[in-house]
Protein backbone atom coordinates (compact mmCIF):
# COMPACT_ATOMS: atom_id res chain seq x y z
CA UNK A 1 0.00 0.00 0.00
CA UNK A 2 1.99 1.56 -1.38
CA UNK A 3 8.45 11.90 -3.51
CA UNK A 4 9.03 14.71 -2.42
CA UNK A 5 11.90 17.44 -1.97
CA UNK A 6 11.84 20.35 0.27
CA UNK A 7 13.90 22.92 1.44
CA UNK A 8 14.51 23.96 5.41
CA UNK A 9 13.53 27.56 4.07
CA UNK A 10 10.10 25.72 2.94
CA UNK A 11 9.87 23.53 5.77
CA UNK A 12 10.04 26.72 8.52
CA UNK A 13 7.87 28.46 6.59
CA UNK A 14 4.99 25.87 6.76
CA UNK A 15 5.80 25.00 9.93
CA UNK A 16 4.81 28.50 11.28
CA UNK A 17 5.22 28.89 14.99
CA UNK A 18 5.81 25.72 15.59
CA UNK A 19 9.42 26.28 17.11
CA UNK A 20 12.55 24.04 15.57
CA UNK A 21 13.69 22.96 19.27
CA UNK A 22 9.96 21.08 19.65
CA UNK A 23 10.07 19.14 16.28
CA UNK A 24 13.68 18.40 17.24
CA UNK A 25 12.24 16.24 20.45
CA UNK A 26 9.08 14.75 18.17
CA UNK A 27 11.22 12.37 16.27
CA UNK A 28 10.34 8.94 18.07
CA UNK A 29 7.13 7.64 19.57
CA UNK A 30 4.15 5.48 18.85
CA UNK A 31 1.12 6.21 17.11
CA UNK A 32 -2.26 3.87 16.83
CA UNK A 33 -4.32 3.35 13.82
CA UNK A 34 -7.80 2.08 12.40
CA UNK A 35 -7.40 0.93 8.98
CA UNK A 36 -11.20 0.43 7.35
CA UNK A 37 -11.34 -1.79 3.85
CA UNK A 38 -14.40 -1.71 1.91
CA UNK A 39 -16.29 -4.67 0.71
CA UNK A 40 -17.18 -4.28 -3.35
CA UNK A 41 -17.86 -6.90 -5.59
CA UNK A 42 -19.85 -7.84 -8.38
CA UNK A 43 -22.44 -10.06 -7.57
CA UNK A 44 -22.48 -13.59 -9.21
CA UNK A 45 -24.92 -15.06 -10.99
CA UNK A 46 -26.18 -18.25 -8.77
CA UNK A 47 -29.44 -20.61 -9.82
CA UNK A 48 -31.86 -20.31 -6.97
CA UNK A 49 -30.23 -16.79 -5.16
CA UNK A 50 -31.47 -13.49 -4.71
CA UNK A 51 -28.67 -11.13 -5.76
CA UNK A 52 -29.85 -8.85 -3.00
CA UNK A 53 -30.39 -11.55 -0.51
CA UNK A 54 -26.41 -12.34 -1.38
CA UNK A 55 -25.35 -8.94 -0.52
CA UNK A 56 -26.93 -8.55 2.64
CA UNK A 57 -25.34 -11.70 3.82
CA UNK A 58 -21.60 -10.06 3.26
CA UNK A 59 -20.54 -6.77 5.97
CA UNK A 60 -19.88 -3.94 4.25
CA UNK A 61 -16.23 -3.24 5.95
CA UNK A 62 -13.59 -4.05 7.61
CA UNK A 63 -11.55 -2.62 10.46
CA UNK A 64 -8.45 -3.42 12.10
CA UNK A 65 -6.27 -1.72 14.90
CA UNK A 66 -2.63 -1.06 13.88
CA UNK A 67 0.45 0.72 15.60
CA UNK A 68 3.33 2.72 14.20
CA UNK A 69 6.47 2.62 16.41
CA UNK A 70 9.15 5.02 14.69
CA UNK A 71 12.18 6.85 15.53
CA UNK A 72 14.08 9.10 13.22
CA UNK A 73 15.89 6.17 11.17
CA UNK A 74 13.16 3.28 11.13
CA UNK A 75 9.45 2.37 11.58
CA UNK A 76 7.42 -0.86 12.73
CA UNK A 77 4.29 -1.17 11.71
CA UNK A 78 2.04 -4.15 13.02
CA UNK A 79 -1.26 -5.14 14.38
CA UNK A 80 -2.84 -4.38 17.75
CA UNK A 81 -3.20 -7.91 18.58
CA UNK A 82 -7.19 -9.48 18.70
CA UNK A 83 -8.00 -12.77 20.77
CA UNK A 84 -10.69 -13.39 17.43
CA UNK A 85 -9.70 -14.76 14.25
CA UNK A 86 -10.08 -11.91 11.77
CA UNK A 87 -12.16 -14.16 9.41
CA UNK A 88 -16.31 -14.26 7.87
CA UNK A 89 -17.95 -16.99 6.99
CA UNK A 90 -22.01 -17.50 6.10
CA UNK A 91 -23.96 -20.44 5.01
CA UNK A 92 -27.43 -19.73 3.71
CA UNK A 93 -29.49 -21.06 0.94
CA UNK A 94 -27.07 -23.16 -0.99
CA UNK A 95 -24.44 -20.45 -1.07
CA UNK A 96 -21.10 -20.12 0.74
CA UNK A 97 -19.34 -16.93 1.46
CA UNK A 98 -16.24 -16.69 2.67
CA UNK A 99 -13.94 -14.07 3.22
CA UNK A 100 -10.31 -13.72 4.77
CA UNK A 101 -9.42 -10.28 6.21
CA UNK A 102 -5.27 -10.71 6.67
CA UNK A 103 -5.80 -12.50 9.79
CA UNK A 104 -2.37 -13.55 9.93
CA UNK A 105 0.48 -10.74 12.20
CA UNK A 106 1.34 -7.59 9.99
CA UNK A 107 4.85 -6.97 9.95
CA UNK A 108 6.36 -3.80 8.07
CA UNK A 109 9.29 -2.39 8.41
CA UNK A 110 10.78 0.71 6.95
CA UNK A 111 14.43 1.40 6.76
CA UNK A 112 14.02 5.70 6.55
CA UNK A 113 17.85 5.72 6.24
CA UNK A 114 18.57 3.26 2.89
CA UNK A 115 14.84 3.15 1.91
CA UNK A 116 14.33 -0.23 2.12
CA UNK A 117 11.36 -2.21 3.14
CA UNK A 118 11.29 -5.78 5.20
CA UNK A 119 7.55 -7.22 5.50
CA UNK A 120 6.74 -10.76 6.86
CA UNK A 121 3.96 -12.31 4.77
CA UNK A 122 1.96 -15.83 5.08
CA UNK A 123 0.14 -17.02 1.88
CA UNK A 124 -1.99 -20.41 3.24
CA UNK A 125 0.28 -20.97 6.45
CA UNK A 126 3.62 -20.65 4.05
CA UNK A 127 6.51 -17.59 5.38
CA UNK A 128 7.86 -15.04 3.25
CA UNK A 129 10.11 -12.39 3.99
CA UNK A 130 9.66 -9.45 1.07
CA UNK A 131 12.48 -7.20 0.67
CA UNK A 132 12.47 -4.50 -1.54
CA UNK A 133 13.41 -0.72 -2.19
CA UNK A 134 11.08 2.00 -1.45
CA UNK A 135 8.68 2.57 -4.18
CA UNK A 136 9.52 6.54 -4.90
CA UNK A 137 5.92 8.28 -4.74
CA UNK A 138 5.45 11.62 -6.53
CA UNK A 139 3.81 13.16 -4.12
CA UNK A 140 1.87 16.88 -5.06
CA UNK A 141 1.14 19.37 -2.65
CA UNK A 142 -2.68 20.15 -2.30
CA UNK A 143 -2.63 23.38 -0.83
CA UNK A 144 -5.21 22.16 1.73
CA UNK A 145 -4.90 21.92 5.28
CA UNK A 146 -6.67 20.30 8.71
CA UNK A 147 -6.37 19.15 12.51
CA UNK A 148 -6.15 16.24 13.36
CA UNK A 149 -5.47 15.06 16.91
CA UNK A 150 -4.76 18.63 17.33
CA UNK A 151 -1.67 18.40 14.94
CA UNK A 152 -1.52 20.72 11.95
CA UNK A 153 -1.89 18.48 8.26
CA UNK A 154 -1.07 19.63 5.16
CA UNK A 155 -2.93 17.36 2.27
CA UNK A 156 -0.85 15.36 -0.31
CA UNK A 157 -2.01 13.48 -3.19
CA UNK A 158 -0.42 11.25 -5.95
CA UNK A 159 -1.06 7.71 -7.92
CA UNK A 160 -0.53 4.32 -6.36
CA UNK A 161 0.41 1.53 -9.04
CA UNK A 162 -2.53 0.60 -9.70
CA UNK A 163 -3.62 4.18 -10.66
CA UNK A 164 -5.58 4.68 -7.73
CA UNK A 165 -5.31 8.29 -6.18
CA UNK A 166 -4.04 8.20 -2.64
CA UNK A 167 -4.34 10.95 -0.41
CA UNK A 168 -2.44 11.90 2.48
CA UNK A 169 -2.55 13.90 5.83
CA UNK A 170 1.04 14.98 7.24
CA UNK A 171 1.83 16.73 9.78
CA UNK A 172 5.69 18.65 9.97
CA UNK A 173 5.50 18.48 13.74
CA UNK A 174 6.48 14.65 13.83
CA UNK A 175 9.53 15.30 11.10
CA UNK A 176 9.86 11.77 10.09
CA UNK A 177 8.97 10.71 7.05
CA UNK A 178 6.90 7.70 7.73
CA UNK A 179 3.20 6.59 8.19
CA UNK A 180 0.98 3.50 8.20
CA UNK A 181 1.94 0.76 5.49
CA UNK A 182 5.48 1.57 4.02
CA UNK A 183 3.94 4.84 3.11
CA UNK A 184 6.37 8.28 3.71
CA UNK A 185 8.30 10.21 1.34
CA UNK A 186 6.71 12.93 2.97
CA UNK A 187 8.44 16.10 4.80
CA UNK A 188 6.34 14.82 8.05
CA UNK A 189 4.58 11.91 9.32
CA UNK A 190 1.39 10.97 8.01
CA UNK A 191 -2.01 10.76 9.70
CA UNK A 192 -4.45 9.86 7.85
CA UNK A 193 -4.49 8.24 4.20
CA UNK A 194 -7.39 7.39 1.65
CA UNK A 195 -6.17 4.95 -1.20
CA UNK A 196 -8.72 4.81 -4.00
CA UNK A 197 -12.63 4.19 -2.70
CA UNK A 198 -11.44 0.85 -0.71
CA UNK A 199 -9.35 1.55 2.01
CA UNK A 200 -8.87 4.41 4.62
CA UNK A 201 -6.14 4.81 7.67
CA UNK A 202 -6.92 7.13 10.21
CA UNK A 203 -4.88 7.84 13.65
CA UNK A 204 -6.73 7.51 16.47
CA UNK A 205 -3.64 8.12 19.26
CA UNK A 206 -0.46 10.14 19.41
CA UNK A 207 2.31 9.12 22.11
CA UNK A 208 5.80 11.12 21.42
CA UNK A 209 8.89 9.57 23.40
CA UNK A 210 11.60 7.32 23.26
CA UNK A 211 10.91 3.95 22.10
CA UNK A 212 12.46 0.80 22.93
CA UNK A 213 14.86 -0.80 20.10
CA UNK A 214 12.95 -4.02 20.23
CA UNK A 215 10.07 -2.62 19.06
CA UNK A 216 12.06 -1.51 15.64
CA UNK A 217 13.70 -4.65 15.04
CA UNK A 218 13.28 -5.88 11.45
CA UNK A 219 11.44 -9.25 10.19
CA UNK A 220 13.25 -11.98 9.66
CA UNK A 221 11.08 -15.39 9.28
CA UNK A 222 9.89 -16.46 6.08
CA UNK A 223 11.47 -17.28 2.27
CA UNK A 224 12.78 -14.12 0.85
CA UNK A 225 11.41 -12.74 -2.32
CA UNK A 226 10.50 -9.25 -3.84
CA UNK A 227 7.41 -7.77 -3.68
CA UNK A 228 6.78 -8.47 -7.64
CA UNK A 229 7.73 -12.39 -6.38
CA UNK A 230 5.34 -12.40 -4.02
CA UNK A 231 1.95 -10.89 -6.03
CA UNK A 232 3.02 -13.54 -8.58
CA UNK A 233 3.06 -16.31 -5.94
CA UNK A 234 -0.19 -14.68 -4.28
CA UNK A 235 -2.38 -14.55 -7.55
CA UNK A 236 -1.65 -18.45 -8.12
CA UNK A 237 -2.58 -19.63 -4.62
CA UNK A 238 -5.90 -17.24 -5.22
CA UNK A 239 -6.79 -19.00 -8.80
CA UNK A 240 -5.62 -22.57 -6.64
CA UNK A 241 -8.42 -21.57 -3.78
CA UNK A 242 -10.66 -20.56 -6.59
CA UNK A 243 -10.29 -24.03 -8.28
CA UNK A 244 -10.86 -25.66 -4.91
CA UNK A 245 -13.58 -23.57 -3.48
CA UNK A 246 -15.06 -21.75 -6.18
CA UNK A 247 -17.66 -24.00 -7.66
CA UNK A 248 -21.37 -23.28 -8.00
CA UNK A 249 -22.41 -21.50 -4.70
CA UNK A 250 -19.47 -20.28 -3.12
CA UNK A 251 -17.69 -17.03 -3.33
CA UNK A 252 -14.43 -15.79 -2.33
CA UNK A 253 -13.37 -12.63 -1.85
CA UNK A 254 -9.35 -11.56 -1.89
CA UNK A 255 -8.81 -8.13 0.14
CA UNK A 256 -5.18 -6.07 -0.32
CA UNK A 257 -3.87 -3.17 1.58
CA UNK A 258 -1.34 -2.58 -0.73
Amino acid sequence: MRKFFISSIACITMLGATSLSTVAQNNSGKILYTETIKIEFEMPQIEGIDPEQLKAMIPESQSSEMQLVFNSTAASYTNVPKDEKNEYQHNQGGAMIMMDFGSQEVNIYSDLVNKKVVEEADIMGKAFLIKDDMKKSEWKMAGESKEILGYPCNKATKKNQDDEDVTAWFTMQIPVSSGPRSAGQLPGMILEMQIGQGMEIKATKVELGQVQEADLKMPTKGKEVTYEKYEKIMDAKMKEMAEEYGGEGNVIIKTETR
